[in-house]
């Protein structure tokens, strides 16, 4: 349990923040100090938190324009801060199947894989994705004979 002196001397413009739960805060001011409620936990915000990113990043940008946003380099385990744009997970043709493999395994994040033959209209229909192997990898898989065939990873919380 923190008490009274726990932040005495503090920068100037201190503020505590914490997520519904949290016990022992009291709002609007905890000891003199500015509390701000963050809402509910968020894994992303506290995974971008971790690399130096401020409360309130928007997840779906891309600020270093490399073509993948926060929510997909968190979803698929990658640094934020690197240029991704060669380490996105990529098809493979084999057996008259395209295989896709992916880390399938960050917390409050729904994986989807889908399929198009025309880069317009997408589905699920056909496509297996395999349960994580114990490194949180997933590998996708769909049926390659026929029209042209197209397949890509979909992330949503």
């Amino acid at each position: 349990m923190m008490g009274a002196n726990v932040f005495y001397g503090g920068s100037p413009g201190l503020a505590l923040y914490y997520y519904n739960g949290s016990t022992g805060f009291q709002s609007p001011t905890w000891y003199g100090l500015p509390t701000v409620n963050l809402g509910a936990w968020d894994p992303v915000a506290s995974w971008l938190e971790s690399y130096g990113f401020p409360i309130g990043t928007n997840k779906l940008s891309d600020p270093n324009n490399d073509g993948v946003n926060f929510l997909m380099a968190y979803a698929l385990n990658l640094d934020p801060r690197l240029n991704l744009s060669g380490a996105m997970p990529r098809p493979v043709l084999s057996a008259g199947l395209w295989s896709m493999t992916f880390f399938g395994g960050s917390e409050g994040v729904v994986y989807k894989v889908q399929t198009s033959i025309n880069l317009s209209d997408w589905t699920t229909t056909g496509v297996t994705i395999g349960a994580p192997n114990l490194n949180q990898y997933r590998t996708a898989t769909v049926a390659g004979s026929g029209a042209s065939r197209f397949i890509r990873l979909v992330v949503s919380q």
